[in-house]
């Protein structure tokens, strides 16, 4: 199980980066997870990614410690 936390600027790209490294596991034959945390304005403050690559199913989505 390995735990990505992806962060930056909103609008530099954060959830694209994190969305193509699950894409990625999912096609290597990984489960993956994606989860996104950003604020309602578009463009603006912060962005967040979790993403979560595992051999086995993943049941608990969230990261207690990021690898």
């Amino acid at each position: 199980r390995l735990g990505i936390v992806i962060a930056g600027s909103a609008g530099g790209g954060v959830q694209s980066t994190a969305r193509l490294i699950a894409n990625a596991g999912i096609l290597s034959g990984l489960h993956a997870t994606m989860k996104g945390e950003y604020p309602i304005t578009v463009g603006t403050g912060f962005s967040l990614a979790e993403v979560i690559l595992s051999t086995k199913e993943i049941h608990y989505t969230g990261l207690e410690v990021p690898d």
